[in-house]
């Protein structure tokens, strides 16, 4: 894969996965493309460290801009860090067709009713999907402030630019490969967890994390409820993602590959083993499993192409901005003084206004201002707390228990749907919501059983303080 390439000036770009909190040593990628084409010129790992990563990035952007023609030696490569997903929210919004300024704080303020995570300790990053009758369907991610803002810092100091989840980079590997077309369901296998990917032409649509990896799966014997607990788990995500009717399912995993599949089928998911195929070379140590530079290479080829086309936390952190050029300059700051010193020739003239008509036009200022802050205290005394409420429902779900819908109109009582392993189960989620303070009246609705999906699907109808009363 190291041949020699065309006159072209191709772009490059690295990418390292996993270091500290991932139970992985740092890997990554330097990836050279001319044309259509896409070579891994260089791969290798590192130690955990900090250290480790600001010389890992130093040899692989040495080795991209020689792959890229690039004579200086200080000049930056596009890069990314792949960080663990394991720790996001993803959300797929419908919003309104306005300008990205806009767009920003009608996605936070969705992202805030949501998590139960203070504003300021919100990391997201969102991009647009494409468009819908109302407006632009958007892939959302969102974490804590204290899981990624280390990781992040780390990178920015190394010389990285971007910070991508890990299914958004392994999503992107499986669109390098040309045999992969349409949509599809990928599960992306680690040791102790999976990441169930819905992609398309290599790009990520949504993706959920499910408790139980390749260890699992390598001793089912032991683990056998916690897999039918991932088993119900993922019928419910081929849910999610409209996807329950796909031909099959793509199990991406370095060990038990074709036994989980197996046990897939037999459980109605249609399913097979399978990898990206991509070639993959210019390693260092031969033990190395080329499988595990998937995520490694997805993240170089995101860093390769447009900002707007990938899910970074980094280009959203108020902190790791990229240092931007002054917007005044010797010219504009003439401007500037000369419209000051008019503006304090105009407030001199202004004082000799008359004195009773600039007295009352403060009045009439304060009335208005006290008229507004009226308003604002009535409109907090009727506007119910729904992300209190969402938090409360969301600590009484029992193991395994997703919600799957959730109601709430003033005035009427708010409904929730779910679903449990047995009637025990659904009983004492209803029976923890009712210790919760505001929530009263919950009563039980239609709990019946599903014997195809092994479970008992159920609605809960409460009152929440005085904004709703229940039937």
């Amino acid at each position: 894969m190291k041949g020699k390439l065309s006159q072209s000036k191709p772009d490059v770009a690295i990418a390292v996965s996993g270091g500290p909190g991932t139970g992985q040593p740092y890997r990554g990628v330097a990836l050279c493309r001319l044309g259509g084409r896409v070579e891994v010129v260089e791969r290798r790992r590192a130690g955990g460290e900090t250290n480790g990563l600001a010389e890992l990035t130093k040899v692989l952007a040495a080795k991209a801009r020689a792959a890229g023609g690039i004579e200086d030696a200080a000049a930056p490569v596009a890069g990314a860090l792949v960080i663990s997903g394991s720790s996001l929210a993803t959300f797929r919004l419908e919003v309104p067709d306005v300008r990205n300024s806009q767009l920003a704080s009608i996605i936070r303020m969705q992202v805030e009713s949501k998590l139960p995570i203070a504003s300021d300790q919100i990391r997201l990053a969102w991009r647009r999907d494409g468009s819908t009758e109302k407006g632009h369907a958007c892939t959302v991610i969102a974490g804590r402030a204290s899981r990624y803002d280390g990781p992040m810092l780390a990178a920015r100091q190394a010389g990285l630019t971007a910070a991508v989840p890990d299914w958004e980079a392994a999503a992107r590997a499986w669109g390098l490969d040309a045999a992969v077309t349409g949509r599809k369901v990928v599960l992306h296998l680690r040791a102790a967890s999976t990441a169930a990917m819905l992609i398309e032409g290599g790009r990520l649509l949504d993706a959920v994390n499910l408790d139980a990896g390749m260890e699992d799966f390598g001793r089912a014997a032991e683990a056998g409820e916690k897999l039918q607990l991932y088993i119900h788990d993922l019928w419910n995500t081929l849910a999610r993602f409209g996807a329950a009717q796909m031909p099959e399912v793509l199990v991406a995993a370095r060990e038990h590959g074709e036994a989980i599949a197996a046990l897939l089928k037999e459980s109605g998911i249609e399913s097979k083993a399978a990898w990206p195929n991509l070639s993959i070379s210019g390693g260092t140590d031969p033990e190395d499993d080329p499988r595990d530079y998937i995520e490694a290479i997805g993240g170089a080829a995101l860093a390769m192409g447009p900002a707007e086309e990938r899910l970074d936390l980094m280009a959203a952190h108020p902190d790791l901005q990229p240092a931007r050029k002054p917007l005044v300059t010797m010219a504009t700051g003439v401007a500037l003084a000369a419209a000051l010193l008019a503006a304090v020739i105009f407030l001199v003239a202004a004082r000799k206004l008359d004195e009773a008509s600039y007295a009352k036009l403060q009045d009439d200022r304060i009335a208005q201002l006290v008229r507004v802050q009226d308003l604002r205290r009535l409109v907090a005394k009727e506007r119910p707390d729904l992300l209190d409420l969402l938090t409360k429902v969301n600590e009484s779900l029992q193991s395994g228990m997703l919600l799957e819908s959730f109601n709430f109109q003033k005035g009427k009582p708010v409904t929730i749907s779910s679903f449990a392993s047995s009637y025990e189960q659904a009983y004492k989620f209803q029976a923890e919501l009712g210790t919760k303070a505001g929530i009263s009246e919950v009563k039980m609705l239609d709990p019946t059983f599903d014997d195809r999906r092994n479970r008992v699907n159920f609605k809960v109808t409460l009152a929440y303080y005085g904004f709703c009363k229940s039937k």
